[in-house]
């Protein structure tokens, strides 16, 4: 799929500065910095699932239970 995204000058200098830096040409760059904001997204969403499951039932266990249920221990 092809999208297109208009910037202002300002932006435009600052994204293809941002690339040159990082060796990738602005397309790169944009989808690069696009693609880690959709990972931190859903890392935030699970998170606060983990979170509000963990708020509904807190049970919590101690470092050695965790070694011992892995067989580290």
């Amino acid at each position: 799929m092809t999208m297109t995204v208009s910037f202002d000058s300002t932006m435009t200098r600052d994204v293809k500065a941002l690339a040159a830096k990082s060796g990738m040409t602005a397309a790169e760059y944009v989808t690069k910095v696009v693609a880690e904001a959709i990972e931190d997204a859903y890392d935030y969403e699970r998170c606060a699932a983990v979170i509000d499951e963990y708020e509904r039932n807190p049970i919590s266990c101690s470092h050695d239970e965790v070694m011992r249920e892995f067989g580290l221990r």
